[in-house]
């Protein structure tokens, strides 16, 4: 960490709501979320400790742009992050004495927001079952391989990819995790958004 004044930090989450709580950990310490590149590398820059606060906003693709100039009246400016062509989750970031989150805190944003999320979250644990299947198959043949042949550079090669197939389980894991929160907190606000009609 050279440049204090602007560091960069490598995080891997599959939870959302831990990534946001890293976030603003960051902001309660001084720094601002500036730029996300690759989903694991955040740039921060140097402010007062505890001036910012983030936030996630989901929307459809096509209201991106729309939303995002919409926040700003609320005090908030878009997070710009390499992920953006993937999905429709925006990093939202303001000064705590300037933003106003009512525009996310009524019911139908809320249901807005998980439904968008659970749909994300059963497209990731289709490409992850992909993946997962794919290695599976790759480690099991390489496996047989280096067994037959008895080569250790096959071994290694198949030591690699059992690491691989196994950090794949995990984040499948945690993603079907995340999902059915989701669907239960949907469920929920969908329940009561009915109740109080």
């Amino acid at each position: 960490m050279k440049n204090k004044d602007k560091i960069t930090q490598c995080r891997f989450y599959f939870d959302l709501e831990k990534e946001l709580k890293y976030i603003n950990e960051m902001n309660k310490q001084g720094y601002k979320l500036v730029y996300i590149k690759s989903g694991c590398l955040y740039t921060f820059i140097k402010t007062q400790p505890d001036e910012y606060t983030t936030i996630f906003y989901a929307v459809e693709k096509e209201k991106v742009s729309q939303i995002s100039a919409f926040v700003a009246q609320y005090g908030y400016e878009s997070i710009p992050h390499t992920m953006d062509g993937f999905g429709n989750l925006l990093y939202l970031t303001g000064k705590k004495s300037e933003v106003d989150a009512d525009f996310i805190n009524d019911t139908d944003s809320k249901i807005n927001f998980y439904t968008i999320m659970k749909k994300q979250f059963s497209h990731f644990c289709k490409l992850y079952w992909a993946m997962l299947i794919l290695f599976f198959i790759t480690t099991l043949l390489l496996t047989l391989t280096a067994i037959l042949a008895k080569s250790v550079v096959l071994y290694t090669i198949a030591g690699i990819y059992i690491f691989f197939t196994i950090t794949f389980i995990l984040g499948l894991i945690s993603l079907l995790k995340q999902k059915k929160r989701y669907k239960k907190r949907l469920e929920e606000l969908q329940t009561n958004s009915i109740m109080y009609e």
